[in-house]
């Protein structure tokens, strides 16, 4: 009688600490890929996203935002990409583009990309910047900026970046400039976008003749595109000219695009600029255009058309 007794209490102890252990795993939170981290914090303006699901495209992916001081209502963000696998984040500390931002009212974002892909953001990518400023914007008190359009600078293949991302979230890009780029894909999803496609003479003619027929197939659609040739510059010539273009590209478009106290982004009619012809050598207004204007660079206003002349010589 006595071991059946002690067999029984066995046999309950069993069961109820076994019921006991099922109850607390149920009240255990079960981890979902909502819940999981999508990367961390490098410092404080400075997030890493992760290599995996939905980022598909990526092995590295920094991005560093700088914010100047006293400035309630940023206008948009200058997204600043460098060439194949490189480093770029250092240049949001660039005085240049830290002195423009102030006066355009505009927060720089910087970038490190590394990926045999990456140029195609819409294959995680382009999601990875855009999750990445949100991150860095809650993290310190200012998530309204998570929302602003930006400005896409990019050279070589952080020009196709910008490209391209420009072909993923169009309703987002303010304008956009691919620097020496090389692998740029015709699409139609850009061509109302304000487009500046710069390359250097050195890069050879195959290259720019490609590049070239990049704004061609836009210009026949009246997409609002531009392309010009640095005289003497091969791939891996100074930036200094194309920047100094590029800033003051941005700021006719900011003035044109923006819409105060809105992320909407007006639309530019086409015969409200100017135009360049095909051999960069003559600029007209657009009424007075008397060349094939499919064939010529669309330019914002008289002011960057000089520029752009200019810039050829």
């Amino acid at each position: 009688m006595r071991q059946i007794l002690y067999f029984l209490g066995i046999i309950i102890s069993i069961c109820f600490f076994s019921c006991s252990d099922a109850n607390e795993a149920e009240d255990i939170p079960q981890s979902t890929p909502e819940d999981e981290a999508i990367g961390e914090f490098l410092d404080d303006w400075t997030f890493q996203v992760y290599p995996k699901t939905p980022y598909y495209n990526i092995d590295v992916a920094e991005f560093r935002l700088w914010v100047p001081d006293s400035i309630p209502d940023f206008k948009a963000i200058v997204i600043l990409a460098h060439s194949f696998n490189s480093n770029a984040l250092g240049l949001s500390n660039s005085d240049e583009w830290q002195e423009f931002a102030k006066k355009e009212k505009l927060i720089l974002c910087s970038l490190h990309l590394k990926g045999n892909n990456y140029a195609n953001a819409s294959e995680g990518s382009g999601r990875a910047l855009e999750d990445a400023i949100e991150q860095i914007a809650i993290k310190n008190n200012i998530p309204e900026i998570s929302e602003l359009p930006f400005l896409m600078r990019g050279y070589s293949a952080g020009g196709n970046f910008s490209y391209h991302f420009s072909t993923y979230k169009p309703e987002r890009v303010v304008s956009l400039v691919s620097i020496r780029g090389g692998y740029l894909s015709k699409s139609t999803a850009n061509n109302t976008i304000p487009g500046l496609i710069l390359t250097g003479e050195l890069e050879g003619e195959e290259r720019n003749s490609f590049l070239k027929s990049i704004m061609l197939d836009k210009r026949t659609v009246r997409g609002l595109w531009s392309f010009a040739v640095e005289p003497g510059v091969d791939h891996y010539g100074g930036l200094n000219d194309s920047d100094a273009l590029t800033r003051l590209f941005f700021s006719h478009t900011l003035n044109q695009r923006i819409i105060t106290n809105s992320y909407e982004l007006n639309s530019i009619s086409e015969d409200s600029g100017w135009l360049g012809d095909e051999n960069e050598t003559v600029i007209n207004p657009f009424s007075d255009f008397t060349g094939s204007k499919e064939e010529a660079s669309w330019l914002i206003n008289e002011d960057f058309a000089n520029a752009w002349l200019e810039f050829q010589r």
